[in-house]
């Protein structure tokens, strides 16, 4: 008897089936794209973490050099250390510490350099499942701000129309001359603050018609006088407004004391050209304590007096060697040269000061200032830059006009002396006018205008004084003279004029640093003399440490 499924019928199939099954290749891709499901996600999560680390280095960069930019300005009177940890705290870096060094390479009175270095451990989320599970974030910076050697010359209008404010309204609290003076002397107090004037000399320049170099530098460039009134300016033609040296020793004849425009005595001296100084001197240790008021009395105070030249005061000069070390005497002190018990201290007029670094004297210069006659820009550009001009300094030597500390000065034209000439105006500039009478000189406060009993002449247009003025501007710049100008509360033609100066015929170009401002009132006059000087001093960025 026959029967079906059976043991021997059921199991070849099985045993088909098995080796089927074992030989089938469905499936096999499987685990491959599991394993390159893994290593698709750790590196694509790798690449998120390093984005991460590269955004958090940026982060910290971008603090770290914020922080050192801050601890490197010269008014920065808080730790550096402390400084730049504010910074880094102000950001957030996650739950890392981050290890902080920073250094103060050079700290001066002519470079304040400082340098930092940041680092921290940044957990990251994909790399630690391949046994990463933090990344280094480090940066560094290094920040310098620096003074080179710097002459400025401050040249100001102070003609009759800076007693007028906006609305051209006289002896009102914002005019002109008022608002000038705090905003000049804050200029002059960050120029000098922090060890400035130990690098830094500023001439004050006052012009109206003319500019009165004062009778030391009249005489020396060659003036010849033909009134008695107390003023000394020189009769410059339209030949000598150019270049950037004195107007070269001749012939000069000495300009009428004369008023062209109606004065207003309340707030003006007489006079186109401005008025001579006074001087009392004074005890060096006590500048409000007057010892005498001519140079025969201080003569008879002081045995050797080597500094009362042609009524100027030639500042004591501490003696130094060939190498800069300083020459002592036997009981140690440094030898001191010149006269250091008077002070010869300038009471009023409204000449030139020179290359002085004495932010006391500077400041009371700007107090003194009286108003005159005229607006001759061409004439205060010619003075403000020969008094940045090296082939100067012999005249100012053996004149011994310079009332500053620093000698040698205008030092020569290098990438190490920075020379600046900032002119702030309040219109436009004017033609010359003599009176036509040729005995008006012996004549005394006598107006020549239209309304008054004597006429006038024009000796010099308006048009040749703005042509001459704009190409000594050119001149500055080629040389390397950073021009500043500014027009204050003087719209219309004074801007073009200051503009042109600033820029050159081509106007402002595309990446110019700013030098011209014009200011429509007081508080933006103090703005731009605050960034003329912050301009003058910039804090940079010098690379990162390696």
């Amino acid at each position: 008897m026959t029967t079906s499924g059976n043991v021997s019928d059921v199991m070849p199939n099985e045993t088909v089936r098995n080796e089927t099954f074992l030989r089938s290749e469905r499936g096999a891709l499987t685990p491959l794209l599991l394993v390159f499901f893994v290593g698709i996600v750790v590196v694509t999560g790798a690449g998120i973490d390093i984005v991460r680390h590269e955004a958090e280095r940026a982060d910290l960069q971008d603090a770290l050099d914020r922080g050192v930019l801050a601890a490197a300005q010269f008014s920065q009177e808080v730790d550096p250390q402390l400084v730049v940890e504010d910074y880094i705290r102000s950001r957030n870096f996650g739950d890392g510490s981050v290890s902080l060094t920073v250094q103060d390479i050079s700290q001066n009175t002519t470079e304040k350099r400082i340098t930092a270095s940041a680092t921290y451990a940044q957990d990251t989320i994909f790399l630690a499942m391949v046994g990463v599970p933090t990344l280094d974030v480090a940066t560094s910076a290094d920040a310098v701000q620096s003074r080179d050697q710097v002459e400025i010359s401050l040249v100001l209008d102070i003609s009759g129309t800076m007693r007028w404010n906006g609305g051209r309204q006289t002896g009102q609290p914002d005019s002109r001359i008022i608002t000038l003076r705090p905003a000049a002397k804050q200029f002059i107090g960050d120029m000098m603050a922090d060890g400035g004037d130990e690098t830094t000399t500023i001439s004050i320049v006052p012009y109206a018609g003319q500019v009165n170099p004062g009778p030391a530098m009249f005489n020396a460039i060659g003036g010849v006088r033909s009134h008695a009134f107390p003023s000394s300016c020189p009769e410059l033609g339209i030949s000598d407004l150019s270049g950037t040296g004195l107007p070269s020793a001749g012939s000069y004849g000495q300009v009428p004391h004369f008023h062209n425009w109606t004065i207003d005595f309340d707030w003006m001296d007489w006079g186109w050209c401005p008025a001579d100084p006074s001087f009392v001197y004074v005890q060096q240790s006590d500048r409000n304590t007057i010892v005498a008021t001519t140079e025969e009395e201080a003569i008879a105070l002081v045995t050797t007096n080597p500094s009362l030249v042609d009524g100027f005061y030639i500042p004591p000069v501490p003696r130094v060697d060939a190498n800069g070390e300083p020459v002592l005497d036997e009981e140690g002190n440094q030898i001191i040269d010149g006269n250091d018990e008077l002070l010869l201290k300038r009471t009023d007029g409204t000449s030139i000061t020179y290359m002085s670094n004495d932010e006391v004297t500077l400041k009371e210069r700007i107090d003194q200032i009286r108003l005159h006659d005229g607006t001759g820009t061409y004439n205060a550009m010619k003075w403000g830059l020969a008094l940045l001009d090296p082939s100067t300094e012999p005249v100012i030597t053996s004149t011994g006009v310079a009332e500053g500390t620093l000698s040698n000065r205008p030092l020569p034209f290098s990438s190490e002396n920075l020379k600046v000439l900032v002119l702030m105006t309040d219109g436009q500039i004017t033609e010359q006018r003599r009176p036509d009478d040729p005995a008006h000189p012996s004549l005394p406060d006598v107006e020549v205008n239209n309304n008054g009993a004597v006429s006038s002449v024009q000796t010099l247009d308006r048009t040749s004084g703005r042509d001459a003025f704009y190409s000594m501007c050119d001149t500055a710049r080629g040389l390397g003279i950073e021009v500043f100008t500014i027009a204050f509360e003087a719209p219309g033609q004074p801007v073009q004029e200051m503009q042109r100066c600033a820029y050159g015929s081509a106007g402002r170009q595309n990446g110019d640093p700013v030098r011209f401002y014009d200011a429509a009132n007081g508080e933006q006059l103090a703005q731009a003399f605050q960034d003329i000087s912050a301009q003058l001093y910039p804090t940079r960025l010098v690379g990162q440490l390696n």
